[in-house]
């Protein structure tokens, strides 16, 4: 009987695709984060903080995947949405929001959509609901967190940070922090 699907080891080389997820957000925090994580899993990531900046990226690479925040300046999810459908109605795509839910949606969007993801959000739900939703894709999330003890994205972004994962402190010196 196989194991909880999210268990195992991550491996770079394991996950080596040409799958190019393009990522839409207004907070850094929020790209930067999911940058690495899919970064992590073996995806090739593109970045871009409105919609109107994602449109320019959506139509200079061939995209595999669309992740879109939906409150944003310039040009919001929606539009992006819209105008992305116009050009490609089958890449999947999956909407983020601090504010709206599934039951909030306006219109007929959550037909338009892959899945709706509520922030926060944690991992779990991304490699759940993302990650194996993609064709050919099944088990790419495995390794979120490992039974036996073998390095985690957790581990490896905290290790990167100089922070504690598990506690939020800084374990970096006193003098490494001041460089």
């Amino acid at each position: 009987m196989p194991g909880h699907p999210l268990k195992g080891t991550l491996s770079s080389e394991k996950n080596m695709t040409q799958t190019t997820i393009l990522i839409v957000d207004d907070e850094e925090d929020i790209r930067k984060f999911m940058e690495d994580l899919f970064n992590y899993l073996g995806y090739r990531v593109i970045l871009a903080c409105d919609g109107i900046e994602a449109m320019r990226e959506f139509t200079a690479h061939q995209i595999d995947c669309v992740i879109s925040d939906i409150c944003m300046p310039r040009m919001d999810g929606f539009e992006f949405l819209r105008q992305v459908r116009q050009r490609d109605g089958k890449v999947p795509f999956f909407l983020i929001s601090g504010y709206y839910s599934a039951e909030k949606m306006p219109g007929n969007i959550t037909e338009e959509v892959s899945a709706i993801i509520s922030k926060p959000f944690s991992i779990h739900q991304i490699l759940d609901t993302i990650v194996k939703t993609l064709p050919g894709e099944q088990g790419r999330g495995e390794g979120a967190e490992t039974a036996d003890g073998k390095k985690t994205f957790e581990d490896e972004r905290s290790r990167r940070s100089g922070r504690d994962r598990r506690t939020g402190s800084d374990r970096r010196s006193s003098r490494d922090r001041r460089e």
